[in-house]
């Protein structure tokens, strides 16, 4: 780690070099950052639907055993689902012009129970700007 607990970064020729080296960030051509925080990685580059470069290194697991990472794995995304989805689903709405981030919720929504959260917009709530508790 670099002074003060941050990342270290390094030079590397290829990305399997730096993937070898065990850094999990490729940040650009040549560039790694180390961060000791997953077992292993697969990266894949592909340009025009060709895959030109893909190797899995590391582990998938630890425990109960080590269990070697292969090029198809499959990852959970699950604390993604719902950001990732709700916001290109909102964004197609708004490409249609169907729908206006700045507009309040009290408009845009049916019915009653909004309460204090009626003038928020899908832009303050897209931002995490709502006020909302964590």
């Amino acid at each position: 780690m670099g002074p003060g607990g941050g990342q270290r970064e390094i030079r590397c020729k290829e990305p399997q070099d730096c993937l070898k080296r065990g850094f999990a960030r490729v940040s650009s051509p040549g560039r790694c950052s180390l961060r000791p925080v997953f077992p292993g990685a697969v990266l894949i580059a592909a340009y025009k639907g060709e895959v030109r470069f893909l190797k899995a290194v590391g582990n998938r697991a630890l425990f109960p055993q080590q269990e070697p990472m292969a090029p198809d794995t499959i990852f959970d995304l699950a604390s993604l689902t719902k950001p990732l989805a709700t916001s290109v689903a909102l964004m197609k709405l708004v490409d249609k012009e169907e729908l206006d981030l700045d507009e309040p919720l009290e408009h845009i929504l049916e019915g009653e129970g909004l309460g204090d959260k009626a003038p928020l917009t899908p832009r303050l709530l897209l931002c995490h700007r709502s006020g909302l508790p964590d």
